[in-house]
């Protein structure tokens, strides 16, 4: 995408990220300055290529933890059909859960609390169990999920997922019978 005269990028959501997270397409708000090219300088730093609206292109390098407020341009509503978006095809610990996005169903990266035992020379996480109410009173992880409706999740781009971030809540099916409730 180039900057485009009519300044269409302004209608987008501004978005402040840190500089880990920004894709090529993105306009810097500001400067109206579009990101062309992202390097991995090392771990820590990226190196952005900026275009101008006047053509010129400019590098920066960035902190990976810095933060830019951008424009991005939203991604377009999934085409789900009628049938697809009633139930998920999955009845085990993913069941009830889609990419709102893309509707992947397959892979999600999911953060959890985890109890484990440690030990001095490792950690054992199957010994540990699920800790009673009274110690974790406001968090008690549901055994048969093992995830709750706040948890961060990600839709797994490493197997055919777009990356959407989101909570689990977001990420759950919602069905007629749900709306209607």
């Amino acid at each position: 995408m180039t900057v485009p005269a009519t300044r269409e990028h302004r209608t987008y959501p501004v978005l402040t990220l840190p500089v880990f997270d920004l894709r090529t397409g993105d306009v810097v708000v500001g400067t109206d300055s579009e990101i062309i090219g992202i390097q991995a300088e090392n771990p820590w730093t990226r190196r952005l290529t900026e275009r101008h609206p006047d053509g010129q292109i400019t590098h920066f390098t960035y902190d990976c933890a810095d933060e830019l407020a951008v424009h991005r341009r939203p991604a377009p509503a999934p085409v789900v059909s009628a049938a697809a978006a009633e139930a998920g095809a999955n009845t085990g610990r993913l069941a009830g859960i889609r990419c709102p996005r893309c509707a992947h169903e397959r892979a999600f990266v999911v953060q959890v609390t985890l109890n484990v035992v440690m030990l001095d020379d490792g950690v054992d996480a199957a010994a540990a169990g699920q800790p009673s109410a009274e110690h974790f009173p406001a968090r008690v992880i549901d055994p048969r999920s093992g995830f709750s409706d706040g948890d961060p999740i990600q839709c797994h781009e490493g197997r055919g997922g777009c990356g959407h971030r989101g909570t689990v809540d977001e990420f759950r099916i919602r069905t007629v019978t749900d709306a209607a409730g």
